[in-house]
C-alpha cells in the first residue's frame, strides 16, 4: 500500500473485521467514514461528467486555497452559481459547491455568468465580501485568465479553456 499525504501524518491499515467491530462498539465513526466515502464518491462523480463534458468546458476554477483545494470545477454553462456545498447538489453543472464546514460560504455566495465570451463575477446581495485579485467585488467584475477568486475560505483560479 502506498500513501501520500502533504502534512505529517499517521496512516491506519484496518481489516474488515477490525472496521466492523469499531462500528459496532463506536458508531460515530461509521457516520465519520461513510461522510468520508460520500465525499470521494462525489469528487469521482464530478470528475466523470467533467470527462464527458470535456469539449463543452469553457472555463474552469481550480481551489488553490482552503478545503477543497486541488479541485477544479469546469465551467459548462453560461450562467453557474458558487456557494457552499450542500444536500441535493445540481449535477448539471450549473452549481459549483465549495466546502465550508464552518458555514461561512452562503448556499449561493456569487454567479459567474459568460457574455459575448467574456466571463463575469457578481456577488451575492447581504453576505460576507467576495474578492477578485485580493480587492472587495462591489457589483459585476470581469475574470481574465489567473484572476483569483476568494470566497470565504476558499481560494480558486480562473482560466479559460480551448472550448470557450
Amino acid at each position: 500500500v502506498r500513501a501520500n499525504a502533504g502534512s505529517n501524518a499517521t496512516l491506519l491499515f484496518l481489516k474488515a473485521k477490525a472496521i466492523r467491530i469499531l462500528i459496532q462498539n463506536a458508531p460515530s465513526v461509521a457516520f465519520g467514514l461513510f461522510k468520508v466515502l460520500i465525499r470521494r464518491l462525489d469528487r469521482a462523480n464530478e470528475a466523470l461528467v467533467a470527462l464527458s463534458n470535456r469539449a463543452a468546458v469553457k472555463a474552469t476554477l481550480t481551489a488553490i486555497g482552503g478545503p477543497d483545494a486541488g479541485r477544479t470545477f469546469g465551467i459548462v454553462r453560461r450562467r453557474v452559481e458558487i456557494g457552499r456545498a450542500g444536500a441535493g447538489g445540481a449535477a448539471d453543472g450549473s452549481r459549483v459547491e465549495l466546502t465550508d464546514p464552518a458555514n461561512r460560504i452562503a448556499r449561493t455566495h456569487a454567479e459567474l455568468a459568460e457574455t459575448g465570451g467574456a466571463y463575469f463575477l457578481q456577488p451575492a446581495a447581504g453576505y460576507l465580501p467576495t474578492w477578485v485579485n485580493r480587492e472587495p467585488v462591489e457589483g459585476s467584475v470581469e475574470l481574465h485568465d489567473g484572476d483569483e477568486i476568494g470566497i470565504g475560505p476558499a481560494v480558486l483560479r480562473f482560466q479559460r479553456t480551448g472550448g470557450a
